[in-house]
């Protein structure tokens, strides 16, 4: 998993490097990436913790097992970080 976020800031490097040109461009992507992991960690907390800290479990649709509940966490942070590339995405296509 460590390798392939590796290689995606890399990716998110030479592409920066590329468009926006300039000594900034790494330090630019670098920020982004930063940026939108910590969002997606306080989306998580918010979605998962707040909620449950406010109103409890909710025995009905509560995991069964602590993996279930770790990989429906993982999931979460995945669909966050899918959502966030097509919004980056998006915002890089209407700046050309």
């Amino acid at each position: 998993m460590d390798a392939i976020v590796q290689d995606r800031g890399e990716q998110a490097r030479s592409e920066f490097k590329q468009r926006i040109g300039g000594p900034n461009s790494i330090d630019a992507a670098d920020s982004l990436r930063r940026g939108l992991t910590t969002l997606r960690k306080l989306l998580l907390t918010r979605l998962h913790n707040d909620v449950e800290a406010q109103f409890g479990i909710d025995t009905i649709r509560a995991p069964s097992t602590a993996e279930e509940a770790r990989r429906e966490v993982r999931n979460a942070g995945t669909e966050i970080d899918t959502y966030s590339v097509v919004v980056v995405l998006a915002e890089a296509a209407h700046s050309d």
